[in-house]
């Protein structure tokens, strides 16, 4: 191991010890770690510059430019995540520079191109996936053992709850979104053929999807002409291809049945589910009004009620998983007061903080990502 690698490890392992302690207790991540992390990191990259430059030391100036481009892709990626509501501004600034410290050394066994620390991703997100299913079942399975009757009573009960319609939209939403991938798939393959050497990374179209599912989704419950129109396209591309274009539509579709895409085309909407549960979260309590600050994060069901005044929602602008902005809160106040409500429901989140750390020990470990290792690859 370069005894870089030893000193960015170890930078890593203070700041998982230090953040993780201030997440879990305050529920924060402070900015100044992040900087001492990012200042760390750039002293040491700097120091091997300076030896490379004097050959000291022989270096891989490539390594510097695969290091940069992923850096900023994890940025905008971060930045991308949570603005859709996955994580805080906190967790995205951490990801982003845990992307900066972590050698690319530990992606060789799933390096994904450009963007290695969409591993990393994978490992941050699939123990959260399993924790909530783990907690979900803890949370139901002594309920059903105590009173199975009425358990199933209560989930029947919410079943009923979604109507005909909005399974309906929910299933043009859905349907949308994958002809929406399936598109996007055939124009990524094909473009070679109309502009030469010119390629999209197949992986910038998973990103973008990934962050556009809700926009989309939404997008296409509303707009049912555009699911069928959307349809119509690819119908007209399998039958060109059926004429012209056998060999390639045969790539097409077996493209489309990889393991890859069809985990990624299903794994989405239960990404967003667990942003959900992340957002609606784990404890709902009320509180009085006056206690209402910045930085608590309303409750869904408060959210489902201001909701319903269409343009009071458009004016407190967007909720942030990262709590309510100063102006939000007064809004909100004077708003519930009008209502003649004292108390007002708000949620705690669980904190992030130690799942991507524990993202960063797993990608150590297996010098790839889980879900490379299930695939068996």
């Amino acid at each position: 191991m370069p005894f870089s690698d030893v000193f960015l490890l170890v930078i890593i392992f203070i700041l998982a010890i230090k953040i993780s302690y201030e997440d879990i207790k305050y529920g924060k991540i402070k900015n100044k770690w992040i900087l001492i992390g990012l200042a760390s990191g750039l002293v040491i990259y700097l120091i091997l510059i300076f030896l490379g430059i004097f050959k000291v030391l022989e270096i891989n100036w490539l390594y510097f430019r695969d290091l940069l481009t992923n850096t900023l892709i994890s940025f905008f990626v971060a930045i991308g995540i949570w603005h859709a509501g996955f994580w805080t501004a906190g967790d995205a600034k951490l990801f982003t520079l845990l992307a900066f410290l972590l050698p690319l050394d530990y992606y060789t066994k799933a390096y994904i191109k450009y963007f290695p620390s969409f591993s990393l991703l994978y490992n941050i997100f699939i123990p959260i996936f399993v924790y909530f299913i783990l907690r979900g079942f803890l949370y139901f399975l002594p309920r059903f053992l105590l009173r199975p009757k009425e358990t199933l009573k209560k989930i029947k009960e919410k079943g009923r709850e979604t109507s005909q319609e909005k399974k309906k939209k929910g299933a043009f939403g859905f349907l949308g979104f994958i002809a929406v991938f399936f598109l996007l798939m055939i124009f990524q393959r094909n473009l070679s053929y109309f502009l030469g050497q010119i390629m999209i990374p197949q992986i910038l179209i998973f990103i973008f999807l990934l962050f556009a599912f809700k926009p989309i989704y939404k997008f296409f419950q509303k707009e049912e002409k555009a699911v069928y129109l959307a349809l119509i396209l690819l119908s007209i591309y399998f039958i060109f291809g059926l004429i012209f274009y056998k060999t390639n539509l045969i790539n097409d579709l077996r493209s489309f049945l990889n393991p890859n895409f069809l985990i990624f085309i299903f794994a989405i909407p239960f990404l967003n589910k667990i942003a959900d549960f992340y957002l609606k979260k784990t404890e709902i309590k009320k509180i009085p009004l006056e206690e209402l600050t910045q930085k608590m994060i309303l409750a869904e069901s408060t959210i489902e009620v201001i909701k319903k005044d269409k343009e009071f929602f458009r004016k407190i602008g967007k909720l942030y998983p990262d709590g309510l902005e100063k102006d939000q809160v007064e809004e909100i106040r004077n708003y519930f007061k009008n209502k003649k409500e004292e108390q007002i429901e708000i949620s705690q989140t669980f904190p992030f903080a130690p799942f991507i750390f524990l993202g960063v020990v797993i990608t150590i470990i297996l010098r790839g990502s889980i879900y490379h290792i299930l695939l068996g690859r």
